[in-house]
């Protein structure tokens, strides 16, 4: 059984392109389009993750200590 990603490689070199397999360019496309949704899953992980270790909750700074200016001033 194909995993998604080569499915969708599959579709878009092989079908909607109509490139060989055997050729570089069919080869080559269909390669992008695997590794492509794979990358932007992981940096919308490693986002997540360092978002979370800097909020000020995790990180240990909490949110007592820091004062809210007042309205209308900027620090």
């Amino acid at each position: 059984m194909h995993d998604p990603s080569t499915w969708l490689g599959d579709l878009v070199a092989y079908a909607l392109f109509g490139l060989v397999a055997d050729s570089g360019a069919g080869a080559a496309l269909h390669c992008f389009v695997m590794d492509v949704p794979s990358m932007f899953a992981l940096l919308v992980l490693a986002i997540c993750a360092r978002s979370l270790l800097h909020t000020p909750i995790l990180a240990g700074a909490g949110l007592r200590g820091r004062a809210r200016p007042p309205k209308g001033e900027c620090r």
